[in-house]
């Protein structure tokens, strides 16, 4: 079973991801229910359960096949010389296998860029050791309105949502504001690009 590799839309046009589902993933579904979570107001978990339902098969299979065993040589998809990669545009770190499994995507493409959004810090911490140079790992704050942003160890970044109240109220800096692929500031290998990013809540 091969890993499916999602083509990405909106402000992710132009990329291509490994996703998997957020309605099989117990931490997900667990964050959610929190309501001073960004996790509270999901757009995976929004689109799945209206307009994009067709997204729940691949996205569940894919879940299933990164998080139970390593992969295969053959179970792992090619990507092109240059190719920025999402991981987790839908979906989040499910348990170290997955992890691993994102490791081993990225080793076998060394020309390509990926990047992990996640907000399963301790995880991470247990293989910061083993991520590859074309691994950028960006840490997902789960709170809405942070008043402190921080870069853990082993991550290249900090990704923060915030309401347009906060922002107005504390005169927070607003920098991501584009599509992905006319920005790119997340997407420039390890240790470059800007270390905190904050985005207006949708």
């Amino acid at each position: 079973m091969n890993v499916f590799v999602s083509k990405m839309s909106g402000k992710l046009d132009g990329f291509r991801a490994v996703n998997t589902s957020p309605l099989s993933n117990e931490f997900c579904l667990k964050m959610e229910k929190q309501e001073d979570t960004v996790c509270a107001h999901c757009y995976s978990l929004r689109q799945m359960r209206t307009y994009r339902p067709n997204m729940i098969p691949p996205l569940t299979r894919n879940g299933e096949l990164l998080s139970s065993r390593p992969l295969e040589p053959g179970e792992i998809p090619e990507f092109q010389p240059g190719e920025a990669v999402r991981f987790n545009a839908h979906g989040e770190l499910i348990n170290v296998q997955h992890l691993e499994n994102l490791i081993a995507i990225a080793a076998h493409n060394p020309e390509s860029t990926f990047t992990l959004w996640t907000k399963r810090y301790n995880m991470v911490a247990t293989r910061k050791d083993a991520i590859p140079d074309n691994f950028r790992m960006v840490y997902s704050h789960p709170a809405v309105d942070p008043a402190r942003l921080y870069v853990p160890p082993g991550f290249d970044q900090v990704f923060a949502v915030y309401t347009p109240e906060f922002v107005k109220q504390q005169h927070v800096e607003i920098n991501c504001t584009r599509r992905c692929a006319e920005c790119m500031q997340c997407y420039t290998g390890r240790g470059g690009g800007t270390r905190c990013v904050r985005e207006l809540l949708k």
